[in-house]
């Protein structure tokens, strides 16, 4: 296997590694709420796995990951914007109290 071919790999893997830490992520934060939240950070490491798996594809010619990943990114992107908004809108409403 040439250099490029190991770089391509390493790209797939990083971002198999990210989708993996963003589970783990979720994990322990719902654990340590004791209920199932979805912190932000979650969708970060989603648009960031998608990024390196969508790249991953592309290297390799793939046209579905690219794909799915060109997809998957703006919803990721909504959710952080939803959640921006609810935690704005919790220290609005600490403040008055």
């Amino acid at each position: 296997m040439s250099e490029i071919n190991y770089a391509i790999e390493g790209v797939y893997w990083l971002g198999q590694m990210i989708f993996l830490s963003r589970t783990v992520y979720h994990a322990k934060v719902s654990n340590d709420e004791k209920r199932s939240v979805t912190p932000i950070t979650f969708w970060i490491l989603a648009v960031a796995g998608n990024l390196f798996i969508g790249l991953y594809g592309f290297l390799i010619g793939s046209i579905s990951m690219p794909l799915f990943a060109l997809l998957s990114i703006p919803i990721s992107i909504y959710h952080i914007h939803i959640e921006k908004k609810r935690i704005k809108g919790e220290q609005k409403n600490a403040k008055r109290i």
